[in-house]
């Protein structure tokens, strides 16, 4: 019996992560947990902490970054519908 991943659908904004983790961005590279803080100080919305939970384990360059990394993620999974992009 072959395992099938869950597919993966965003149904979030480039907009809403972007402002739920801009402040963690002062320079220099930023790690996961470092986002989910800022996220989490910010009050952000459960979409935020699910999409933040899909990323990789690294540091993130910028919020283009974390976008193309949860896109590629949706992708992997199959799910064709699951690479819209929602830039706003």
């Amino acid at each position: 019996m072959e395992m099938r991943r869950p597919f993966v659908r965003f149904t979030i904004r480039r907009a809403e992560v972007a402002s739920a983790v801009q402040n963690a961005f002062t320079g220099t590279p930023v790690p996961r947990d470092t986002l989910v803080d800022a996220a989490h100080e910010l009050g952000a919305s459960t979409e935020v902490f699910a999409a933040l939970g899909l990323l990789p384990d690294r540091t993130y360059l910028s919020v283009a970054d974390i976008w193309s990394t949860l896109v590629a993620t949706a992708r992997t999974t199959g799910d064709p519908r699951s690479h819209e992009s929602h830039a706003a």
